[in-house]
């Protein structure tokens, strides 16, 4: 779990640097890319966004662990995904996690 919580941190933290540096380059990333015909930028891109997938996917598979203990414990689906943390079966709500109460359903946000 702690090596799994780690590779979260890591791939949230370069996915965070990738997004500030698109966002606030004002296009040089995309520009260096094409003059380099794709390249490191173009892998390291792909890379950030593959570490993104794979970091939702652990926190939808997290928060679905955490349903379905807060379920056996309980005998019903949490009401949100707040009640878990204040019973103490999530640390924190993640980000990019959809939850329907009635359905006890855990999706990555869209």
């Amino acid at each position: 779990m702690k090596k799994l919580l780690f590779l979260i941190v890591v791939g949230g933290a370069c996915y965070g640097i990738y997004r500030w540096l698109e966002d606030y380059s004002g296009g040089v990333l995309d520009k260096a890319a094409k003059e380099a015909g794709g390249g490191a930028l173009t892998r390291g891109r792909e890379l950030a966004d593959r570490a993104a997938g794979k970091i939702a996917g652990a926190n939808v598979e997290m928060v679905k662990q955490a349903v379905s203990r807060f379920k056996e414990v309980n005998g019903r689906n949490p009401s949100s995904l707040e009640e878990t943390v204040d019973k103490g079966f999530l640390e924190s709500v993640p980000q990019g996690v959809s939850y329907d109460p009635a359905t006890g359903e855990v999706t990555a946000a869209q």
